[in-house]
């Protein structure tokens, strides 16, 4: 190494020459220029690049890019109660929408059983009037008029046939069915009203016999 103004032998341990007192700089690593920036490295295949180059000359990597600053990253103990709170949210909505079909359900199903009960227990239309009715055995047919009085389920009237006085009958009424018996005697009837209301049938065995009473408006 030689000194850079009278270029005297310098030994490397030296820090100023011998000769003239220069002090002495090591040539083999040039000082930067004042104010001129140093070399870059290229991030994405560490060539040296220039301090103005805005592209890499060897791979064409935007230089630019590796001076933005990066973008900031959601911690992960955050992003772990986001994570846990969202969680815990759909937990009690389902459990929310579970609770109301429940409930839905319950009373659905109460509005349907005392409904029903109700409705079993009263009668959808209603038999007051006069009847004219028809009694069809095998051996013989006779005809009478009924006259009904109706009190809710109960029904009460009369029942005249061809030959002898009215008889009194007692019954009830459950919408589909009149089910009577005329006192004193031995005969109870169940005549299926139609659903129209205008017909009412039913058949009794009569000592090995069928017995038919037809009753009509």
């Amino acid at each position: 190494m030689r000194c850079t103004k009278c270029s005297a032998d310098l030994d490397p341990t030296e820090k100023f020459c011998g000769e003239c007192g220069q002090p002495v700089i090591d040539s083999a690593v040039p000082p930067a220029s004042a104010g001129q920036p140093a070399e870059r490295t290229c991030p994405n295949c560490n060539t040296h690049v220039g301090p103005n180059k805005r592209f890499c000359s060897t791979c064409g990597f935007d230089l630019t890019r590796a001076a933005q600053p990066q973008a900031s990253v959601n911690h992960p103990a955050a992003a772990g109660t986001s994570s846990s709170s969202s969680r815990i949210a759909l937990i009690i909505g389902a459990g929310a929408l579970l609770a109301l079909f429940l409930l839905g359900g319950f009373g659905i199903g109460l509005w349907m059983w005392f409904g029903g009960r109700v409705e079993k227990n009263r009668p959808s239309a209603s038999i007051a009037g006069t009847w004219n009715c028809v009694f069809m055995s095998p051996d013989e047919t006779e005809r009478g008029n009924m006259n009904l009085i109706q009190n809710g389920r109960t029904i009460t009237g009369t029942l005249l046939a061809q030959r002898g006085q009215p008889d009194q009958i007692t019954g009830t009424f459950d919408g589909q069915k009149f089910a009577f018996n005329i006192p004193n005697t031995e005969f109870q009837w169940q005549l299926v009203v139609s659903q129209d209301g205008s017909t009412m049938k039913g058949e009794q065995q009569f000592e090995g016999q069928t017995g038919t009473l037809l009753c009509t408006r």
